[in-house]
C-alpha cells in the first residue's frame, strides 16, 4: 500500500519513500525544483540550436532520440546516489 498513517489517524497522511523527506527537507524540494527549471531551459537550447544546425530530419530525430536517453541516464544516476 502506497500511503502509511502518519499518527494512526486515517486523516494524516504521507507518502512513504520519499526522497525529500527528513532534514532540510523543504530545502531540498525547492533546489529540486529550480534543478529541474534550470534543466528545462538547458534542454530547449540544446534541441532549438539543435534543430537549427541539422537540416536531415532522420539524423536529427535519432541526435534528439540518443540525447534524451542520455539525459535520463545521467539524471537517474545522480538522483540515485546514496
Amino acid at each position: 500500500m502506497p500511503w502509511t498513517t502518519k499518527s494512526g489517524s486515517s486523516a494524516e497522511r504521507e507518502i512513504d519513500g520519499s526522497l525529500l523527506s527528513g532534514a532540510g527537507g523543504d530545502r531540498l524540494l525547492h533546489a529540486a525544483g529550480g534543478i529541474g527549471l534550470v534543466l528545462i531551459l538547458i534542454g530547449f537550447v540544446v534541441y532549438d540550436v539543435l534543430w537549427k544546425a541539422i537540416k536531415n530530419e532522420t539524423a536529427g530525430a535519432v541526435i534528439s532520440f540518443v540525447l534524451v536517453g542520455v539525459f535520463a541516464f545521467v539524471l537517474t544516476r545522480v538522483a540515485c546516489r546514496s
